[in-house]
């Protein structure tokens, strides 16, 4: 793991950007998976800790990269 944010120091490249196809797979998994996970929620949304992860999930996968705290 540590030699993935070598190759950024090294190359002066963000990882995200030295390894696009691998990023873009992974962000899609991620996104897919937050919108399973919404719509198993969603039947007890008013409970606070479940709106609270409602609410982050749905930021996952409506937003862009860098509204969730991504560089």
């Amino acid at each position: 793991m540590t030699s993935v944010f070598a190759y950024e120091i090294i190359f002066k490249t963000p990882v995200r950007n030295l390894f696009a196809g691998a990023y873009d797979i992974v962000r899609r998994d991620v996104r897919a998976r937050a919108g399973r996970l919404i719509k198993v929620l969603e039947p007890d949304a008013r409970n606070p800790r479940t709106l609270r992860k409602l609410q982050l999930l749905r930021t996952v996968v409506g937003s862009p990269d860098n509204a969730a705290g991504c560089t």
